[in-house]
């Protein structure tokens, strides 16, 4: 692929998203070790704050949880009002874990609600500052 078409895909599929992050953290793939470990897009209305994150390949399980659990954190005091996250079926236990380390709630499943049609949707929200 070349560099223009690259920047047109990108564009293209993060147009939609208010707020693009990168999450960082310890990794020994990295000669500093630390680095990429996820890239989170989000809208935001103004009260609905909505990520969807992408964890890189190399990113082990306890980065996954460091990155998620440093995230929450982080927008959980900025005045943004709710996070909600849609989760599948397979990410619930993920969900439910990281509710120890963060003030994160379940909502309730939607049978076949994932809009891209792969199966329940999952709702957890965090209120955070108004």
């Amino acid at each position: 692929m070349e560099d223009a078409e690259f920047a047109d895909l990108m564009d293209r599929t993060f147009s939609q998203y208010n707020e693009i992050l990168i999450i960082e953290d310890n990794n020994s793939r990295f000669g500093a070790e630390f680095g990429p470990i996820g890239l989170v897009a989000a809208q935001w209305n103004g009260h609905l704050y909505e990520p969807h994150v992408e964890w890189f390949p190399w990113a082990t399980s306890r980065n996954i949880l460091r990155g998620a659990v440093a995230f929450f954190q982080k927008f959980r005091y900025r005045k943004i009002g709710v996070i909600v996250v849609h989760s599948l079926s397979d990410s619930v236990r993920f969900y439910k874990r990281l509710k120890k380390y963060v003030p994160l709630f379940f909502v309730g499943k939607i049978p076949n609600g994932d809009v891209a049609g792969r199966g329940d949707d999952y709702i957890f929200y965090q209120r955070c500052k108004s």
